[in-house]
């Protein structure tokens, strides 16, 4: 697998609007066993670009970008069982970047999403195109979210719901 993961506790700089991606070799050695993943998370493949934050005590946000076809396995996931293992928060998916995702890769965040649907306090959000919003209304359905999620057509929305996160 080529995905490249680096946690930092220093916010490295960047351009506001661009993701920045920092990456060191996946699998290296990241603490003791047990121990959370310190935010913020990058992860870079060949098809895209994903990262993990937590801006705000109660909200964590995934930002992923480029085409989602499974390159980063289960990583994402375990990075956010290690947040909710802290404590319920708002999902922020900040996917404006994103062309689409394969079929496996929105089946497997469809059953992270229901499986943890009772843990999170709401998700958010942002798809990228049009392809992805129907993609977003299909894991609502499928994940039993209607009360829970809410797929955002605008920006400002997104950012402003982000930034007013508890």
């Amino acid at each position: 697998m080529l995905t490249r993961v680096s946690s930092s506790t220093a916010r490295p700089e960047h351009t506001p609007g661009r993701l920045l991606v920092v990456a060191i070799a996946f699998g290296e050695p990241r603490g003791t066993v047990g121990a959370m993943t310190p935010l913020p998370v990058f992860m870079e493949g060949l098809h895209g670009s994903l990262s993990i934050d937590r801006p705000r005590p109660g909200a964590v946000c995934v930002v992923i970008a480029a085409h989602d076809v499974g390159e980063f396995g289960p990583a994402p996931f375990r990075v956010l069982d290690e947040q909710l293992a802290a404590g319920p928060y708002a999902l922020f998916v900040d996917a404006r970047q994103t062309q689409g995702a394969s079929i496996e890769v929105s089946n497997h965040w469809a059953r992270w999403l229901r499986a943890n649907r009772d843990r999170l306090d709401r998700i958010h959000m942002l798809p990228g195109s049009r392809y992805v919003h129907v993609t977003a209304d299909f894991v609502r359905r499928f994940a039993e979210l209607e009360g829970s999620m809410v797929i955002y057509t605008d920006v400002a929305a997104f950012d402003e719901a982000l930034a007013n996160a508890a």
